[in-house]
């Protein structure tokens, strides 16, 4: 099974390295190339589709976007609008039309912040302009059929790969 990881150098992606499955060929995307990552903007269509096109994965898992939540809030609003929602909208298209499953990996800034714990259904309501990007992802990634979205309700730790 061929699985593309964009975003791949941060703290989940690099984890996602150390315990990659037997059997997966896994590529690792980042924006800059490095001595582990391809490097890819995914911000640039004609690239991502040509690069997507050439690799024809079977899963793409979907770990980019910019995460600071001050950074999302106080910059123009579509500085982040591109690598938030319309990357992720490409990405479930193009896994719909070419059969691949898309895992797209949301946050909990898509809720309120009231009536925790939250479920699979509870209702989305976000209260920045972070969570209103990854909401507006998530409606684009359920408009296709083959995907999954996860939303990790926090990450912190340590990156295992320091030199990247």
């Amino acid at each position: 099974m061929k699985v593309i990881v964009l975003g791949a150098s941060g703290i989940i992606g690099q984890h996602m390295r150390l315990c990659c499955p037997t059997g997966v060929n896994a590529i690792y995307v980042r924006k800059i190339a490095d001595c582990l990552h391809i490097g890819l903007d995914l911000n640039d269509s004609e690239a991502r589709d040509e690069f997507l096109e050439r690799e024809r994965p079977d899963v793409i898992v979907n770990l980019a976007g910019e995460s600071n939540t001050d950074k999302v809030e106080f910059a123009p609003r579509d500085k982040y609008f591109g690598i938030n929602v319309l990357v992720p909208r490409a990405l479930a298209r193009w896994c719909d039309k070419n059969g691949a499953h898309l895992v797209h990996v949301s946050s909990q800034a898509v809720f309120s912040g009231n009536n925790p714990p939250y479920q699979k259904f509870s209702q989305v309501l976000p209260k920045n302009c972070y969570g209103r990007q990854k909401a507006e992802a998530e409606f684009h990634v359920m408009q296709c059929q083959n995907w999954t979205i996860v939303r990790p309700t926090f990450v912190l730790g340590f990156r295992p790969l320091p030199h990247v």
